[in-house]
């Protein structure tokens, strides 16, 4: 008897610790307006997911258009970005590349678990992801958030949504950048109001990519200069402000910056891309 106390005291304690830590880590905990979820595989597409308001964007990707992933691997049929994820054994492309041509932050990523080239067009009508694919494909999505994923694309799902679709056989970064700009915009990052400056030292066009993130996001990106020092080990954010808002967390928390404080005299926030300009190199 008293075996299974322990071993049942043992679960609740385990159980307690593994749900502090989903609800610690949960996107959907920590950020109510927009979360972007990409479900790559024989259909690939980005939900910008709207909890405030209930509008949903679907973005389409074709598995045959060309995609340039960050990171100096030059361009990728979208069918084949799995397989590259698969040899470099870096998940974190996904977020970097459809981050970069979508113009927003990607906060989780689905993908089949086997790695698979896909050719053939995707036809079927059905867009929004399996119950197979939310909870059993490979992701950076805890325990908690493939919960509300299922709840929200495949019990609820959103009775507002647009579909932004692709031509098949050419994208433009800057064209869909043009074209959408606003529709993923964070009401929270509108009403912070808060200006950004990107320092660089080399890579001028990782420095612009970055900035049409940001700006996607409904950010201000109001200088991009040249940084005169040499390149840091790591990237940071720094600020002036009294305290550290959710503007300067979740720019910090995306790209994985260092948060300092320090004064800002031509805006809010200064973003020091050092090892970012590797990282997200791209050609020129």
């Amino acid at each position: 008897m008293r075996g299974y106390k322990l071993v049942f005291f043992i679960f609740i304690f385990w159980f307690i610790i593994f749900l502090i830590s989903n609800l610690k880590n949960s996107v959907f905990i920590s950020k109510k307006e927009r979360i972007n979820i990409l479900f790559y595989g024989k259909k690939t597409v980005v939900f910008s997911l709207g909890l405030a308001n209930n509008l949903t964007y679907l973005i389409v990707y074709p598995v045959n258009i060309y995609l340039e992933i960050p990171g100096g691997y030059g361009f990728y049929r979208v069918g084949g970005i799995g397989k590259l994820v698969g040899l470099e054994k870096r998940p974190d492309i996904f977020k970097k590349t459809f981050s970069s041509n979508s113009s927003l932050f990607l906060d989780l990523y689905f993908y089949p678990k086997k790695e698979e080239i896909y050719y053939k067009e995707f036809k079927e009508k059905n867009l929004w992801p399996s119950f197979w694919e939310i909870f059993f494909n490979s992701s950076n999505a805890n325990f908690l958030d493939r919960v509300f994923c299922f709840y929200y694309l495949f019990l609820k799902r959103p009775s507002v949504y647009k579909l932004i679709e692709i031509d098949e056989k050419k994208f433009d970064r800057e064209i869909f950048f043009k074209v959408n700009q606003g529709l993923f915009y964070k009401k929270i990052y509108r009403e912070e109001n808060l200006t950004i400056q990107i320092l660089y030292n080399k890579k001028y066009k990782v420095a612009d990519l970055l900035s049409k993130i940001l700006e996607g996001e409904g950010l201000r990106v109001v200088d991009i200069s040249k940084k005169k020092s040499d390149i840091q080990k790591g990237c940071f954010v720094f600020y002036s402000s009294k305290k550290q808002n959710k503007t300067v967390f979740d720019v910090a928390s995306f790209f994985n910056c260092v948060i300092k404080k320090k004064e800002t005299p031509i805006s809010d926030i200064i973003i020091e891309l050092g090892s970012l300009e590797k990282d997200w190199e791209i050609e020129d």
